[in-house]
């Protein structure tokens, strides 16, 4: 009861906050940044390139991913979040700036497996039992969308496939 109320406070919050932050849309997805964060422009440029990615290599996970998300919001605070009753994800703006747009594409493909079971199971995902289950649902996806990219992408590609089977081999 009382994680649903936080639930819903940060959600009133997350709101009032983004009535002033600027934004930027890429093919009906908003991407918002705080005002005064100089490196937003870039940021949003390569958010941009990695959906940009999805939508190239696989088109029905990019569907989804839309479906999934409204809103990605850089922030200046450290790591991600998501927020599934607002079908919004926050992402961290250094680390949009120092990772690849490989691997951008990849976090928002996780991103949006975590809205997609957040909004189903809300409640259930709040318990630590879960958060397994949640975390190996979102590297299959991840790995999915690794299967459906060329082999062209190289080294980084490779390097990418091996982190996530080896954190899933980890987990096992």
């Amino acid at each position: 009861m009382v994680k649903q109320l936080v639930a819903k406070i940060q959600s009133a919050l997350f709101r009032v906050a983004m009535s002033v932050a600027s934004s930027t849309a890429e093919d009906g997805l908003e991407i918002f940044h705080e005002p005064g964060m100089p490196a937003s422009a870039g940021a949003c440029a390569k958010i941009s390139g990695a959906l940009g990615l999805v939508r190239e290599y696989d088109p029905r996970r990019y569907l989804r991913l839309r479906r999934d998300l409204n809103r990605l919001v850089v922030v200046a605070e450290v790591g991600f979040r998501v927020l599934p009753d607002l079908r919004a994800g926050t992402l961290n703006e250094s680390y949009v700036q120092r990772c690849s747009t490989l691997e951008l594409a990849f976090a928002l493909v996780e991103m949006a497996s975590r809205a997609r079971i957040g909004r189903r199971h809300h409640a259930r995902l709040l318990e630590p039992r879960y958060q397994q289950r949640v975390w190996r649902r979102s590297t299959l996806e991840q790995l999915a969308f690794a299967a459906s990219l060329p082999s062209s992408m190289g080294t980084a590609l490779e390097h990418v496939k091996t982190a996530l089977e080896q954190k899933l081999a980890a987990s096992s």
